[in-house]
């Protein structure tokens, strides 16, 4: 497989940084009592998702600030 992790949810845009605040990924993925997943793509659109249930496929990026940040693949509608 060429994607090893996957995370479902919903995806949110994330809000454009203040002050030079610094922002992990271009979206988040919004779980049901479970830690919100930040995501990035350069091969997704992530804005064609916004505020649907999915699946994304990807893989697991070292975060400096998220708890999981995730740079997605593939993007699988539920």
């Amino acid at each position: 497989r060429t994607f090893r992790d996957f995370a479902e949810g919903t995806i949110q845009k994330r809000p454009t940084p203040q002050n030079g605040e610094y922002l992990e990924g271009t979206h988040m993925l919004i779980r049901d009592g479970a830690m919100p997943v930040a995501l990035t793509s350069s091969v997704v659109d992530l804005s064609e998702y916004e505020n649907k249930k999915v699946k994304v496929l990807g893989e697991t990026q070292k975060a400096i600030k998220e708890g999981w940040l995730m740079d997605v693949g593939k993007v699988e509608a539920q």
